[in-house]
């Protein structure tokens, strides 16, 4: 009788033990699959100000308010806070590919493309609105501190597609990774893309 009670404490044992190994591991799998979901490439990124809502940030990038709610890990009806900084996915409507001089790497924007040689971007706009003027806005990628230096205008004119030649200013010429952003003068529309942009050896 001793026996048999033991072996159905065993057995309960066994039971438990088992029953708490499944219920981790469906714990755990989850969260692993929801991490890699999260996992999104920003094509730049974004400090939120006063007066901001992700609908009006989401058009200014031209991606969706889901692409971007996915992107930051945002629920429904996705609160924002002054200073919080948002990555901008690539929207899924863009392709892209690569081109390269001697000494530079450049990665296709929808709208613009961008080489380097030297101390020197070509930009090389290729989608945007005729008779309209840009700003054009460069930054580090890699650094966190965000420091945007404005390097020169690009004029439309009658056509969409431009060439622009600007030199690029002292304090950002070691950098590789450039976020470069074209911005509207009249309406504020933004333009945004991530090049790598190598120095010449």
């Amino acid at each position: 009788m001793k026996s048999e009670n033991q072996k159905t404490k065993r057995s309960w044992k066994l039971v438990f033990s088992l029953t708490m190994a499944l219920a981790l591991i469906a714990a755990v799998f989850p969260a692993r699959v929801q991490a890699a979901e999260l996992q999104v490439t920003c094509a730049s990124r974004y400090t939120v100000v006063s007066g901001d809502t992700l609908s009006a940030i989401a058009d200014k990038y031209s991606v969706t308010v889901l692409e971007l709610a996915t992107a930051n890990d945002l629920k429904d009806p996705y609160p924002l806070t002054v200073g919080q900084n948002l990555c901008i996915p690539a929207s899924s409507t863009s392709s892209s590919s690569s081109s390269s001089t001697t000494s530079t790497t450049a990665t296709t924007s929808t709208r613009f493309t961008v080489t380097r040689d030297g101390d020197y971007l070509t930009i090389k706009v290729t989608n945007l609105p005729k008779k309209s003027v840009f700003y054009v806005k460069v930054d580090d990628a890699a650094n966190r501190v965000y420091r945007w230096y404005k390097i020169g205008l690009v004029r439309m004119g009658k056509n969409t597609a431009v060439t622009k030649i600007i030199k690029l200013p002292r304090g950002i010429r070691d950098t590789e990774i450039f976020n470069v952003c074209l911005k509207n003068g009249t309406n504020d529309a933004l333009y945004c893309g991530i090049f790598t942009l190598l120095p010449t050896p």
